[in-house]
């Protein structure tokens, strides 16, 4: 099984032809299940209702923060467990991707309690989708983007938030193998999108794939992240 995570990093009024280019991409990727983050508001309606699970929530440029894409098509979208975590059911497993808050979101559109520091809103932010995750036992598949870094120099995230994420890891039963691979403008620093995957999988691979093609260049600032793994 080959699962994926990309921040599409949409924009507003972006061309449709943005979105072709960035699924070409995708689909040359050839992944299972894509957990991903920043995605247009067109995204289930184009990639098909039956293959893909939403977050509820938009940003103020129009973008979805988080999506469940999956090439066998979703089992079942399952209840809404944070405004910014897309989950859903697929062959059997349940599969979430979370978009959690980066060191310079605007906090009065972030869905969790305005008007709080930085620092609380992201542990509440976390704290929620740990507790919705926790409320049923079973295989799970969660990533996306989690705005924070596991290994290599790290500028932009808390040591509070990095250790609430690491205990949650832990606690669901999971492993994280994108932990160390290359950030996007690398520099020493590693990737702040993540996969997670149960502790008893074979990860057999893992890696960063450049977000560009020759002829249009960038796709996203973000590049995607993959891992090969055996259940």
């Amino acid at each position: 099984m080959r699962i994926g995570t990309w921040n599409l990093a949409h924009e507003r009024n972006a061309s449709p032809m943005v979105l072709k280019r960035q699924l070409d991409f995708m689909e040359a990727a050839d992944c299972d299940i894509w957990l991903l983050s920043e995605v247009p508001y067109t995204f289930r309606t184009v990639t098909g209702p039956s293959h893909t699970a939403l977050s509820d929530a938009m940003d103020r440029t129009h973008s979805v923060y988080a999506a469940v894409w999956a090439k066998a098509g979703i089992d079942e979208p399952l209840a809404e467990i944070h405004e910014a975590a897309a989950l859903a059911r697929v062959q059997g497993r349940r599969v979430c991707s979370s978009l959690l808050p980066w060191h310079d979101a605007p906090l009065t559109h972030w869905p969790d309690k305005k008007g709080a520091d930085r620092a609380a809103v992201m542990q509440l932010a976390i704290g929620r989708v740990r507790a919705g995750l926790s409320a049923e036992q079973g295989e799970l598949i969660w990533g996306g983007e989690w705005s924070h870094a596991f290994a290599g120099e790290d500028t932009v995230t808390t040591d509070e938030g990095r250790q609430a994420l690491e205990e949650m890891v832990g606690a669901l039963g999971l492993q994280l193998p994108t932990a160390a691979l290359a950030h996007t403008e690398d520099g020493g620093r590693c990737t702040l999108s993540q996969i997670a995957v149960p502790s008893g999988w074979n990860v057999t691979s893992s890696g960063r794939l450049v977000a560009e093609n020759g002829e249009d260049g960038r796709l996203s600032r973000h590049d995607a992240y993959v891992v090969d793994v055996e259940p």
